[in-house]
């Protein structure tokens, strides 16, 4: 089991204890549920936003429920009011709201782009669906009821099969062939040697595609620089600043703004769960020049691509605010992109609701990071090359506490993992260690700029992708 899935499990665990004991005391199972018996009229809501006078429940459908609850998995606030003009009494009275936001949190965390992947059975009162993060996994089985008033009376999450694909790739050829279905596809399977990247298989390695989240790994490499040098510590406090909070994915906007959280803690955040809200901070701490330097050193063959290097907040003001302000940006130089940088400093930070709304690709062969895949490969080869360093071993625990995918094959020491998304992209790059010291990198990203793609299936390719990797090497 992965460690995403161990994760959500004891966080369904939470829900449970919440519907039986009443206390704090967890207990990990195969099967959790929330769930409440029966139906006892009360009020519903028609929006996921508070409402002066909400109309009857009978405008409900089980539909609009199963909408209104991705939309929560996916960041969507949630009311008091709101939570008890959507649920059954009886559920309530079982699974109060105070007991039912943290414990989506903590299934949530790090996971965006959750969305039916498969229906088991469906009713006008009563369905069975998969659900699955953009990432692929975990997934999830959600049976969702509701009682003759139209409020939720049951709704039960437990882990699912994960998703597999039909007439898996058997080659690298074949499993290129299908990631350039999907759109532009770049990928690069490589055997790191002395720090050079030797490769096994390629397509079009050395175009430069969009990153997604995969360009944290300059952020890693700019603070483990700074940390190498002595201008600061792993233990070294950051305060919190509105200025740097972000849209998720992860839990650091959340926090109260003035609060401290140490380098470390925000690393790790960054890599392990794709915090936005940490990464924005570090490249604030660090020096936007010193992520942008930083890329020459980890071996990218076109910083320039990068320039100025922007935040994951200005990346969502850039897309999903004023349009005449992206098109400036699209058609902009470096310097005028750096006016324009500074001019959203005074521009607010669109709504959560504006991101969860965002379904198709927006300039993303303009308004992105950029990197090749084997840009990417050198990224890997230097941060392993620092993790030897004095001082620096904490990047391995930072990079391989979220390996991507669950590996079956056991081939791999070492998994690290970093991968990124965004309507109309996906990535994924691994850096993975085997017996005897040697050590290879699967690294590619898929772009889309006219249509969304399916993730999952892009996701699952590139983890055909290592695992045939895998095979080769052990056998």
């Amino acid at each position: 089991m992965s460690r995403t899935t161990r994760t959500l499990v004891v966080a369904l665990a939470l829900v449970a204890s919440a519907c039986t004991t009443g206390t704090d005391t967890t207990t990990t199972t195969e099967q959790t549920t929330t769930t409440a018996p029966a139906p006892e009229p009360t009020t519903a809501v028609a929006e996921t936003t508070p409402m002066d006078a909400p109309p009857s429940s009978s405008d409900w459908s089980i539909e609009d429920h199963l909408t209104w609850f991705l939309a929560v998995l996916n960041g969507a606030e949630v009311t008091a009011e709101e939570y008890e003009a959507r649920f059954a009494q009886v559920f309530k009275d079982q699974v109060a709201f105070p007991d039912f936001t943290p414990v989506i949190d903590q299934i949530t965390v790090g996971l965006t782009g959750w969305s039916v992947v498969d229906t088991e059975s469906g009713g006008s009162t009563n369905l069975v669906v998969l659900i699955s993060p953009s990432a692929g996994e975990p997934v999830l089985r959600l049976l969702l009821n509701i009682d003759a008033e139209q409020r939720i009376d049951g709704l039960f999450l437990q882990p699912g099969e994960p998703p597999t694909l039909d007439d898996p790739p058997e080659s690298f050829e074949e499993a290129f062939e299908r990631l350039a279905a999907l759109g532009t596809a770049g990928v690069l399977v490589a055997e790191t040697t002395d720090g050079q990247c030797t490769p096994i298989a390629e397509k079009l390695s050395r175009m430069p595609l969009p990153l997604g989240s995969m360009f944290k790994l300059y952020v890693l490499g700019a603070v483990a620089d700074a940390v190498a040098s002595g201008e600061f510590d792993w233990n070294d406090a950051v305060a919190l600043d509105e200025a740097n909070y972000s849209l998720p994915s992860g839990i650091t906007q959340t926090e109260e703004p003035g609060s401290q959280r140490t380098v470390r803690v925000l690393a790790q955040r960054m890599i392990e769960i794709s915090d936005n809200t940490a990464t924005d901070h570090l490249i604030a701490f660090a020096g936007r020049d010193a992520v942008e330097a930083i890329q020459t050193e980890m071996g990218h063959a076109d910083p320039s691509l990068n320039l100025p290097f922007f935040t994951t907040r200005e990346l969502f003001q850039l897309k999903l605010g004023e349009s005449d302000t992206l098109a400036d940006w699209v058609e902009g130089e470096a310097d005028e992109r750096v006016e324009i940088l500074e001019g959203l400093m005074s521009e607010p930070l669109p709504e959560l609701s504006e991101a969860t709304d965002w379904t198709e690709p927006i300039a993303v062969l303009s308004a992105e990071w950029f990197a090749s895949p084997l840009d990417l490969c050198e990224a890997w080869v230097h941060l392993a090359d620092q993790a030897r360093r004095p001082g620096l071993e904490p990047l391995i625990d930072i990079a391989t506490a979220n390996p991507g995918l669950s590996d079956d094959t056991g081939v791999w020491d070492e998994i690290w993992f970093k991968g990124g998304s965004e309507p109309g992209v996906l990535g994924t790059s691994w850096y993975v260690t085997a017996d005897e010291g040697r050590s290879f990198v699967v690294a590619g990203s898929v772009v889309n700029e006219t249509e969304s793609f399916d993730q999952t299936e892009a996701v699952l390719v590139f983890g055909t992708i290592r695992d045939l990797l895998a095979a080769e090497v052990s056998g």
